[in-house]
């Protein structure tokens, strides 16, 4: 009897290996746990950085298509007169575009502006009796404590 009971024992084990269960181990298990987790932590940061770097890049093209509205405004103003623009500093406030907010510096001279290195206009000069125009539009971004977003210079003059 104790013969027949190991001879049990030892088929039950020769077979029993044999037939294991398929399938991942617990350590195996927590290891891809582990790599998906710093995969996804790596990506997320990723992520992250492309959402700010998408929202800068929105409030940029909404600053561009502003200030390409001004510019619209003034070429029309200028095309019908030269003086019905005045020379030196205007602020435009309130103007809108892709859902943000906008203020804009306008800067109408009839000789070449001085602009430093932070684009900065530092002198417009507004003497009469020229027909070129200097334009530098300044857009400021009202969220970001009116820092400059986009700084357009152009010259105009009327043909005859």
């Amino acid at each position: 009897m104790k013969n027949y009971f190991i001879d049990k024992l030892k088929y039950y084990f020769l077979t029993r290996k044999k037939d294991r269960e398929k399938g991942f181990s617990f350590l195996e298990s927590l290891t891809a746990i582990l790599v998906l987790s710093i995969a996804f932590a790596v990506n997320l940061q990723f992520l992250v950085v492309l959402k700010i770097q998408n929202l800068k890049q929105e409030v940029q093209t909404g600053a561009v298509s502003v200030s390409k509205e001004i510019l619209d405004d003034l070429r029309y103003r200028l095309s019908n007169n030269l003086g019905t623009v005045a020379s030196g500093k205007t602020e435009i406030t309130n103007r809108s575009s892709f859902g943000y907010s906008y203020d804009a510096d306008v800067y109408v001279c009839n000789n070449e502006p001085t602009i430093d290195a932070q684009n900065t206009v530092t002198a417009c000069p507004t003497a009469t009796g020229s027909n070129i125009r200097y334009i530098v539009v300044q857009v400021l971004d009202k969220k970001r404590n009116n820092e400059k977003v986009y700084t357009v210079q152009t010259i105009f003059t009327t043909l005859q």
